[in-house]
């Protein structure tokens, strides 16, 4: 078994940032292009997909400190997948160790702060909503033990607050969404430095929205389809995402 690679060296921060602007049909093809590297390695694809998927269940029974350690450890994982995704393009074939490539230096320490993004962005929306939402329960309450008009301006008043924490959550769920989908690839495979990747990778989701949208609604029935499968289908979905994003990475910043 070969020992990791170290990344090359990187290019200058203009070519590394520059993205492609592609059209919508693209989203279609990243899902394409995902399954057809998906049929190289389908055994040891779907064999790394089902060790996450078990792994990811056990440490979320962990109260508090298993969503810790999925927020922090997902963009490792994830950039461990996307090197080997690229080695087997460049004719090494993949195996098990890749889930675990990305936990060694020189990946680590910028993945995890990626990871430390995604936690703080998680935990002040949560504190956001509990904020929004006691502040809309209280507004309902007063307005009940007012009566009258009072309760009527108190539950439109409480009614405002949980549409606002809605619109929070849904906003920070996309803006989160954008900014770690293309920085793993940023960072493991081209070596941006996490901040550089975080925002690049929301300028490109921003500027292929179409294509985005095409690929998030494509994306959205198969999961319908593979929760109606009495959730086996994740076993195919979960690989199959975590493909597109290298495949979609290609697309957009010609890896």
């Amino acid at each position: 078994m070969s020992s990791p690679r170290p990344p090359a060296r990187p290019a200058p921060p203009t070519a590394l940032l520059a993205h492609r602007r592609v059209h919508s049909g693209h989203g279609h093809l990243w899902w394409q292009r995902a399954w057809a590297l998906f049929l190289r390695a389908p055994l040891v694809w779907g064999l790394m997909g089902l060790i996450l998927m078990a792994a990811g269940l056990i440490i979320s029974t962990v109260p508090l400190v298993g969503a810790v350690a999925l927020a922090l450890g997902g963009p490792v994982v994830i950039g461990g997948w996307l090197l080997s995704l690229q080695r087997l393009e460049q004719g090494e074939p993949p195996g098990i160790q890749g889930l675990f490539i990305c936990f060694e230096a020189p990946w680590v320490r910028p993945l995890l702060s990626l990871g430390l993004f995604n936690l703080a962005v998680m935990l002040g929306l949560e504190l956001a909503l509990h904020v929004l939402g006691a502040g809309a329960a209280l507004s309902m309450l007063v307005g009940l033990l007012a009566g009258g008009s009072g309760s009527v301006a108190g539950l439109m008043a409480g009614l405002g607050g949980a549409l606002l924490a809605l619109a929070l959550m849904l906003l920070a769920a996309t803006v989160l969404s954008m900014a770690l989908w293309f920085a793993p690839a940023l960072v493991a495979l081209q070596g941006v430095p996490p901040r550089q990747a975080l925002q690049a990778s929301v300028a490109a989701a921003l500027a292929n929205t179409p294509a985005m949208l095409v690929y998030g609604l494509l994306g959205a029935l198969a999961m319908l389809l593979a929760t109606l499968a009495l959730g086996l289908g994740w076993l195919l979905l979960l690989p199959l995402t975590l493909i597109s994003m290298y495949t979609s990475w290609q697309d957009v910043y010609g890896g």
